[in-house]
């Protein structure tokens, strides 16, 4: 970081490997993850190879080998030694990416021996200019914290307040003597992608957090099931992003997105309950039915007429007090239909309330799934209803378009992962049940 943007640092080298190749940098997998397959088809020339988190290798007809350039973390395919391969298809094995949040809580600096120094040194490096202000906003936001994980959470979720604005086109350029960060933070809070990533990572540097600036692409556009293996992703310019990515030693390099209005999709294992919770609920006997008392059968016979007398004797009752006081009961029923069809017309001011006390307390795997269900039906009731054949995707942009936000968007990606790529749906519901919550809201009005 140069306190304008960034420049090209040192790298550990340049490593080849073949295709097909199994070859890991970065980032840190569970052996009992499935292997699963991305399958790359470029319709626009692409000099470098599009990888997913959790790579493993990438296969390609057209490519002898590639090289790793672990400065820029970029991946590059080669026909020979000195000709780079130009590829339209190419496939990725690769396993999805979950990161403990035991081992990230646990980290509160460099381990003793671990061979971090590099890491530390170029990725806590900041310009000997950097603004105080900066650094003492960062303490400010992560005082109450004692790991790295929590303290990059806080300063992320500073960049979601209502001080900050997503902005592409009125974007302030710093002066000579203004620094890139501390102008958007201080003074314009305007910006887009690189303006919040820039800011976290030198921020998280400037407390001792090893932190770096990453682009690439976000998840793309969601084009339907392609056979029964594949679904289809249509990734464009359009999606290029960039976001920031936090060293933590014994995990790897973790994603975080402080821009507003985009979403992170990291799935993290939730290994800490688990530890706290180790015990299970005993299995309840089931009971022995109660054997019947003799005769038991002969009572319940002998008792039907009796039962029959008191019906009658009801209903005669039932008859007397309508003839007595019809007309009270007239204007009750009038004034209950009256306030159910008012309540039934409008369903969609309160409904949302209802959802909002029903899903709260709920935690089940598939209660992401039910209560995005619910936001389509609600959505429906309020008059923005999806067209026939509209994919979610352009749904979702229309529904944002609408209330002037992204929520429906990230919330949709989300919802996609989820039921398109198996993430964990409990854990998808905790992240997004604010999200959610913001949604239905804006239907009552």
């Amino acid at each position: 970081y140069t306190g304008k943007g960034w420049e090209i640092g040192e790298g550990l080298g340049i490593r080849e490997f073949q295709s097909g190749e199994e070859f890991s940098f970065d980032m840190i997998t569970r052996p009992e993850d499935p292997v699963r397959e991305a399958v790359f088809d470029i319709k626009t020339a692409y000099p470098y190879i599009v990888y997913p988190y959790g790579f493993m290798s990438v296969t390609a007809e057209d490519a002898n080998f590639f090289r790793y350039d672990s400065s820029l973390g970029k991946i590059t395919p080669y026909a020979n030694p000195e000709t780079k391969a130009s590829l339209k298809e190419y496939s990725i094995e690769y396993k999805r990416a979950a990161y403990s949040l035991k081992a990230m809580r646990e980290t509160v600096g460099p381990p003793p021996n671990s061979n971090l120094e590099y890491h530390m040194a170029r990725y806590t490096k900041l310009p000997d200019n950097f603004p105080d202000r900066v650094r003492e906003l960062a303490l400010q936001l992560t005082a109450e914290h004692d790991n790295w994980f929590d303290k990059a959470k806080a300063i992320e979720k500073h960049f979601q307040s209502g001080e900050f604005t997503y902005d592409q086109i009125n974007v302030a350029v710093p002066e000579e003597d203004q620094d890139y960060v501390d102008q958007f933070l201080f003074e314009t809070k305007t910006g887009y992608c690189d303006n919040f990533s820039t800011s976290m990572v030198t921020m998280l540097r400037s407390i001792g957090i090893p932190a770096r600036w990453a682009k690439g692409y976000t998840a793309g556009t969601y084009r339907g099931e392609a056979g029964t293996d594949y679904r289809t992703y249509e990734v464009t310019n359009n999606e290029a992003h960039s976001w920031v990515e936090v060293l933590f030693p014994t995990v790897g390099w973790v994603p975080f997105e402080p821009t507003k209005g985009f979403d992170n999709f990291v799935s993290y294992i939730h290994d800490e309950e688990n530890e706290k919770s180790g015990s299970s609920t005993p299995a309840v006997k089931p009971s022995s039915p109660t054997p019947p008392k003799p005769d038991e059968g002969n009572e319940k016979k002998e008792s039907k007429p009796k039962a029959k007398e008191e019906k009658a004797s009801l209903w005669a009752s039932l008859k007397d007090e309508w003839k007595e006081h019809w007309v009270l009961y007239s204007f009750l029923m009038a004034i209950t239909a009256v306030l159910g069809f008012w309540l039934y017309w409008k369903r969609y001011r309160w409904i949302p309330y209802v959802l909002i006390w029903n899903y709260k307390g709920k935690t089940g795997g598939d209660t992401f799934v039910q209560a995005y269900s619910a936001l389509l039906k609600q959505l429906e009731r309020f008059g923005v209803k999806k067209e026939a054949g509209q994919t979610l995707r352009d749904y979702a942009a229309y529904i944002d378009h609408h209330f002037g936000s992204r929520e429906m968007s990230a919330l949709t990606e989300r919802y996609e992962r989820l039921v398109y790529r198996g993430d964990p749906a409990e854990a998808e519901w905790e992240q997004v049940r604010q999200l959610w919550e913001n949604l239905i809201k804006k239907t009552t009005g």
